[in-house]
């Protein structure tokens, strides 16, 4: 039984040693050399990847994506649309054997910035209760989730991002004097 275990441990290691040496006996290509730069991209961004191997007479991509090219010449360039890391395979060919190389890609998701509006007009109505405006009115903009600021008298202003929606309320002061005749929503 020892005997058997002993043999069995020279092929294993034999074949580590000879790893490049096919059934046939042939030399499958030696020396690969795989690099993808860059290495870490967003969504939608490509990677290059530069190859060699000594004897080799063809080279074929796995991009861990779904997609693999056959055939290639360094430099190679792929694009990777999902977020994830993936590994990509080289495997360079001769007339009978091949050897594999990988490197891995990481790929993040990609921040879009929110569009911002420039400029909106929105219109509040607001009626003293009694007397007159006061000479110096002063409006106060409560706009849930943007930074506002409050440019002149009842002149407010703020920024807005595309495709949400807002409650704008201008408040007077002292608000027990006015009553407003309308509110606005910013969408």
């Amino acid at each position: 039984m020892k005997w058997i275990v002993a043999v069995f441990a020279v092929l294993v290691l034999m074949s580590v040693f000879v790893g490049a040496v096919s059934a046939e006996g042939e030399t499958a290509p030696t020396n690969l050399k795989l690099d993808a730069k860059p290495a870490s991209i967003s969504e939608g961004e490509s990677v290059t990847f530069t190859f060699s191997a000594d004897g080799a007479t063809k080279y074929s991509l796995v991009y861990d994506d779904g997609k693999s090219d056959s055939g290639v010449t360094s430099p190679k360039t792929h694009q990777y649309d999902k977020a994830g890391t993936y590994t990509a395979i080289l495997t360079a060919y001769n007339e009978s054997a091949s050897s594999t190389k990988d490197v891995k890609v990481t790929v993040t998701e990609k921040v879009v910035e929110p569009k911002i509006i420039n400029s909106v007009t929105v219109t509040l109505s607001a009626s003293p209760q009694a007397g007159n405006l006061p000479s110096s009115n002063t409006a106060t903009s409560n706009t849930e989730g943007v930074k506002s600021s409050v440019s002149s008298s009842w002149n407010p202003s703020s920024r807005f991002e595309v495709g949400k929606e807002y409650t704008v309320t201008v408040t007077p002061e002292p608000k027990e004097n006015y009553k407003f005749s309308s509110e606005s929503t910013v969408t």
